[in-house]
């Protein structure tokens, strides 16, 4: 999967036809996987790409109320050329790039040779989200764009969504969250075994883990405490963590 910056994209520097779809794609979830394989299915020859955000835009807007990601931009990217794209567009969210219409922002996508947009019904985009999927759908028909608004994955009778899953896992219910993201929850270790502080971890607590280093794995329970992880035995190397479920949880 290649990486291509708004900014060329929008400038035709990667010439169309596109089929796209759009979003933060945060955990690239079982909803976000279905969005993917509804663009890779309808491409007809047409270039596939998603269409998301370096950074988070809840960051920027709404600094105080943020919660953390679920992922982090590598581990998105990474998930996202799994999934069979070919590019990933893209953009340096500002509060300038935030003042645009979303009839602005399809006119770009249209005007950057995008023919075919995959959306959920819940989507939203341009300044004070002024454009649902559904005023989306009738302005791409206007432009000759096709939208299609996708279904999405219900479990236990609710869709699967980024939010919902960040509470779970800020709630430690890490097997559900498992199960919404088809996946467990990884996190990246730094050194002295930090943790990532814009990435959603669950309380301090004991948990069940799968360890990740270079060239290893084990499963082990270890200790979250605030911003660190404390492991016993030799831990040489360690990269990430993969949670499998809750042990123990401080009060």
């Amino acid at each position: 999967m290649k990486i291509l910056p708004w900014d060329d994209f929008a400038a035709r520097r990667e010439p169309g036809p596109w089929a796209v779809t759009i979003g933060v794609f945060d955990g690239v979830h079982l909803g976000h996987q279905r969005l993917v394989k509804a663009v890779l299915e309808s491409s007809k020859g047409r270039k596939t790409a998603a269409v998301t955000f370096r950074e988070n835009p809840k960051k920027i807007l709404r600094p105080s109320s943020f919660r953390g990601n679920i992922f982090d931009l590598e581990a998105k990217l990474e998930a996202l050329a799994a999934l069979g794209l070919d590019y990933c567009v893209l953009i340096d969210f500002s509060l300038n790039f935030g003042t645009l219409s979303g009839a602005e922002f399809l006119g770009i996508l249209v005007g950057a040779g995008v023919s075919s947009i995959h959306v959920g019904p819940n989507f939203r985009c341009g300044h004070k989200m002024d454009t649902n999927a559904q005023c989306l759908a009738e302005m791409g028909s206007g432009m000759g764009t096709e939208v299609a608004i996708v279904d999405p994955v219900l479990k236990a009778g609710h869709p699967v969504s980024s939010s919902r899953i960040r509470n779970l896992i800020l709630e430690a219910r890490l097997e559900e969250a498992a199960e919404l993201l088809g996946r467990p929850h990884r996190i990246k270790v730094g050194e002295g075994l930090g943790l990532p502080g814009d990435v959603a971890t669950p309380p301090p607590g004991l948990y069940k883990v799968v360890l990740r280093g270079e060239g290893w794995t084990r499963s082990d329970t270890v200790e979250i405490l605030q911003g660190r992880l404390g492991i016993q035995g030799e831990c040489e190397g360690l990269k990430s963590l993969d949670f499998i479920h809750s042990v123990s949880r401080e009060l």
